[in-house]
């Protein structure tokens, strides 16, 4: 009989193991292989699966099949990242003419460090590209992105509650490109675009330039917009897309991250608790240890979102309803101007669709995780 919680066991495992040292032996005769690649897509981790699992002792046709698969997404994956490369490329040059220069920020990052001649970041997936560009040039920017054949997905947009502009489309209408013009929407969490960019380095692209984040702000950058900005820590919820960042960031820098000069940033000790639980449950996930006392708030937090990761389908999908009350609730009681935000959705029908697209998009995901 098959033991449900084996797929996130077996997805843990692989993860510790990425990118490609083997796994603890582990009764995958006994895996669900369909249940582990929904589990893992529903964590955007799937391609990541591909290395660890392909020197893995998986046996038998169905293991031979999920293998083939999960190996498959992985190539489809990183040509996919290789032409969000070649477009970040595009981009980067044509804000060069208009004397811009954006800051790469979160999977962007990740594609423009890639090791040279190699794949960029094939392990990791991204749906948009996410940049950073002054404010008072914003117009500029989604002008020449615009006749670069981007087109707005919407002309809902107000300045003083969105971090970006509405996602910009591609020509070939396979991803987007996000303006931001500061990184989160009602709270900054103490990083300022002038933070991120004073200790940022910039990367030539032909005549241009595009920034790329310090390891600290990326890191930093990573735990606020999973912990806070998603609300993940009020929930107690872990994406393991961002578990394996935190893997990739710490294998970038050969496990020499400063992690005081991280949370050095942050003032509110409840924020520091929030993005302090996410690296304690990286390193129970992992085995990993991080040499910065944490508190026993996030060595808590993590013992119990954990088990999170092992509930049956059921229980996630139970919990959904308890979990969209508590992010709201939290959202209202900590980000000044969130309700008038949601009034906004009574007298605007076209913001109004966009948010209900949005969410069921995101509830569907994580229902099957």
């Amino acid at each position: 009989m098959i033991r449900e919680p084996l797929h996130a066991e077996l997805t843990l495992s692989l993860l510790r193991a990425f990118p490609r040292s083997g796994i603890a032996p582990l009764p995958l005769a006994d895996v669900s292989w369909h249940r582990l690649v929904a589990f893992a897509s529903s964590h955007f981790v799937l391609q990541a699966l591909a290395e660890p699992l392909s020197v893995s002792n998986a046996e038998g046709s169905a293991a031979l099949e999920a293998r083939q698969f999960i190996s498959a997404i992985h190539d489809a994956n990183a040509d996919r990242n290789a032409m969000l490369l070649r477009a970040t490329h595009a981009i980067t040059v044509a804000l060069g003419e208009i004397d811009v220069a954006p800051c790469a920020l979160k999977g962007a990052a990740f594609l423009l460090t890639s090791r040279k001649n190699a794949p960029p970041a094939p392990w990791r997936f991204m749906s948009d590209i996410d940049l950073l560009v002054p404010v008072d040039r914003l117009p500029d920017c989604v002008a020449a992105l615009g006749r670069l054949g981007y087109l707005p997905s919407s002309e809902d947009y107000d300045p003083q509650v969105e971090a970006h502009f509405p996602p910009l489309i591609s020509p070939c209408r396979t991803f987007s490109v996000e303006l931001h013009t500061r990184l989160f929407g009602l709270e900054d969490f103490g990083l300022t675009p002038a933070a991120v960019l004073g200790d940022a380095t910039l990367v030539p692209v032909g005549k241009a330039g595009i920034f790329v984040p310090s390891l600290c702000h990326r890191i930093a950058h990573l735990l606020v917009h999973a912990q806070l900005h998603n609300r993940n820590h009020a929930i107690h919820r872990i994406v393991l897309k961002d578990v394996l960042d935190l893997i990739e960031l710490n294998r970038e820098c050969a496990g020499r991250i400063d992690w005081n000069a991280v949370f050095s940033g942050f003032g509110r000790r409840d924020q520091r608790e929030a993005v302090a639980a996410l690296v304690a449950a990286w390193q129970q996930v992992t085995g990993k240890d991080s040499g910065v006392d944490l508190p026993p708030s996030a060595q808590a937090w993590a013992a119990r979102a954990i088990p999170r990761l092992h509930w049956p389908r059921w229980r996630a999908r139970l919990n959904l309803p308890g979990d969209i009350f508590r992010m709201e609730a939290h959202r209202l009681q900590t980000e000044r101007g969130h309700l008038r935000r949601r009034l906004k959705l009574l007298i605007n029908p076209l913001h109004a669709r966009d948010v209900y697209s949005n969410w069921s998009g995101k509830l569907r995901q994580r229902a099957w995780g």
